[in-house]
């Protein structure tokens, strides 16, 4: 026996045989079952495939049903090229608004944004390209600029820095392909579409460049109120202000803009930039970049005529949120003018915004008619237009504001904010999870493509609804079990949720991720005690009757030997009641992957000059020291 494990040995020593193993490795992963454990692409691609994207039939203006896709055509060009239009704005309210702004940036930053492009810029942009995406105009895809970057990363700069010489782009670039997607609502309605412009690969590649520049200096001219596109605010805390709120009894009123990206004041939004601190020459880039642009509808596979636009933003262009996010501070300056505001731990609200979402805090019916009046001033400046059908308000107790009457609950980024039941909402998720397993049921994965697909599909659904929403033990355990039956490996989930290393797979359940999950806000709460999202947290945790951190992770009903008790166990007692403050803390930081979850313990000077202990109520509160 020793004998021919030392031959099995020797022959995967042996480097034809390594070139063997790696041929049948490469066609194992261009074969059938390697996509059935790992369906992600494979599945989606085919469901796309099936997809039909094709209209049908529209309403014009006379609200009458057309089916021809000429006329289909003719009625979305109607549509849009009024839309992209710019419209009539009253220039004195807008020297009003600028008014408001500062310069926040430095003459480095500044220097920064003006310098001509780089070639490692151009190649940078490239390579963050992503596959498979709709090619523009041209035809040219992604991935032969990826093939051969170093190539033609020279002659692409040349062609980026005289087109700003120039102040003109090629014909190419300003030409877009503008295809409409169904949202929801009446399919036969156009304003329920929404519009996505194909471009070409180069012009991806220079709005790229002018992202990656214009994210460096974004925290630094946008004003806390919006939480959208700077790094380290997230939808979560914004989830977790507005449910403090709500509980306060505040009313939260969700503004809705019609077509809000479409409808952008190009003007305006340049002079907002300059008044912010951004150099002429970059925002001379941005215009070079919209500057006679042109489009063409396309409809069931049929292009129709071009369309100049004169306002608007680029739906599809990763530059596009960016300058909104600029744009909507015009927007957060208006309301920033009523006189009544909220305070949590003073830190005052009036209103807050993510991208074009935007919440404005009422107090009563005087206020709201303040609210109104702002939001008329921000429409007479810009040529914004409120669609007073969808904004909504939602308040614990019923009451009236104007037109509006309070809801209980309504869906704000992304999550249901209020006293929505909470079997209605685990009701949506059942039927969620049998939407997307449905997809996959005509294939046979092995029940590891089954862990891959919940995975890459059907968790990061749930995980953003329970980054705020308190669902339960009994809830999250029936989501285990749907879970564990949809994954129906036939092998004991114990044994598969070890590591790798210890024989398993590292499958790791909902409710121990819902526990993890857990782990990472308390942790994020800890480096962010001064911020209104962690003030927010913590004000919501304890409407909810957790009175420890232990209890919000484990519910009150962990065991002693449980793995997540232990994690919690070894924290409190190790470092909560010690007092820290060396130079060598160790502390905990929050770490997962696929096959390990939890926290781990790291050097750190984070903490230091800070005492951690545990208060009278169970919370944990940070001091400084004096």
């Amino acid at each position: 026996n020793m004998n021919k494990i030392k031959r099995e040995c020797t022959q995967i020593e042996d480097p034809r045989e390594n070139k063997n193993i790696i041929k049948k490795r490469k066609e194992y992963k261009s074969s059938i079952a390697y996509k059935l454990e790992l369906p992600g692409k494979h599945v989606m691609t085919k469901d796309l495939e099936r997809t039909d994207n094709r209209i049908y039939k529209l309403k014009n203006d006379r609200q009458e049903l057309k089916e021809e896709t000429k006329e289909i055509i003719n009625i979305v060009e109607e549509f849009y090229e009024k839309l992209y239009t710019k419209g009539e704005t009253n220039d004195t309210i807008q020297q009003e608004i600028l008014e408001k702004f500062n310069n926040n940036l430095t003459e480095m930053e500044q220097q920064e944004l003006k310098v001509d492009i780089k070639t490692e810029e151009t190649k940078k942009a490239i390579e963050q390209l992503k596959n498979n995406k709709a090619v523009g105009i041209d035809g040219i895809p992604a991935e032969f600029y990826k093939q051969y970057k170093n190539i033609l990363k020279w002659d692409l700069t040349n062609v980026f820095n005289s087109m700003f010489q120039v102040g003109r782009m090629p014909r190419t670039m300003r030409n877009g392909i503008i295809s409409i997607l169904y949202k929801k609502g009446d399919n036969t309605d156009i304003k329920n579409y929404r519009p996505i412009n194909i471009t070409t690969t180069d012009y991806k590649i220079i709005s790229k460049i002018l992202t990656n520049r214009l994210k460096v200096i974004l925290g630094k001219i946008i004003s806390n109120t919006q939480k959208a596109g700077i790094k380290g605010r997230k939808t979560e805390h914004l989830g977790r202000i507005y449910e403090q709120l709500y509980n306060e009894g505040t009313a939260l009123f969700s503004v809705d803009q019609e077509k809000a990206f479409d409808r952008v004041n190009r003007e305006l939004l340049y002079e907002i930039m300059k008044k912010l601190g951004i150099p002429t020459e970059f925002i001379h880039k941005i215009k070079t970049l919209y500057k006679d642009n042109f489009f063409k509808i396309k409809i069931n596979g049929e292009l129709g005529r071009e369309i100049k636009t004169t306002r608007g933003l680029r739906q599809g262009c990763s530059m596009s949120p960016l300058l909104y996010i600029i744009y909507a501070e015009g927007f957060n300056a208006v309301l920033d003018e009523i006189p009544t505001e909220y305070t949590i731990n003073q830190h005052r609200f009036k209103v807050l915004s993510f991208a074009d979402d935007t919440i404005i805090l009422v107090e009563n019916n005087q206020h709201f008619r303040q609210i109104m009046e702002k939001i008329h001033k921000w429409e007479q400046a810009s040529g914004a237009k409120i669609n007073k059908n969808k904004c909504e308000i939602i308040q614990k107790r019923q009451n009236t504001y104007g037109d509006y009457n309070t809801k209980k609950w309504a869906k704000i980024v992304g999550y249901p904010i209020g006293d929505k039941p909470k079997n209605e909402i685990y009701n949506e998720i059942k039927q969620m999870i049998r939407n997307k397993i449905s997809k996959i049921r005509k294939y046979d994965l092995t029940f590891l493509g089954r862990y891959n697909y919940w995975c890459s599909y059907i968790r990061p659904s749930i995980e953003y609804l329970i980054q705020i929403k308190e669902l339960g033990i009994p809830i999250m355990n029936e989501i285990e079990k749907i879970q564990i039956d949809f994954i129906d490996a036939k092998i004991s989930m114990k044994k598969l949720n070890c590591p790798i290393n210890q024989g398993g797979l590292g499958i790791i359940l909902i409710t121990d991720r819902h526990k993890a999950i857990r782990i990472k806000n308390i942790i994020d709460t800890w480096y962010n005690e001064k911020e209104d999202w962690a003030i927010g947290a913590n004000r919501y945790r304890e409407n909810l009757g957790f009175n420890t951190y232990k209890d919000w992770v484990v519910h009150k009903r962990a065991k002693y030997g449980d793995n997540i008790y232990n994690i919690m166990k070894i924290y409190f007692n190790k470092y909560i009641k010690w007092e820290l403050g060396k130079d060598d803390l160790k502390t905990l930081e929050w770490t997962h992957s696929r096959n390990y979850y939890g926290l781990k313990i790291i050097q750190t000077n984070r903490l230091s000059q800070r005492n951690i202990h545990e208060s009278t109520t169970g919370y944990i509160r940070k001091t400084h020291q004096t």
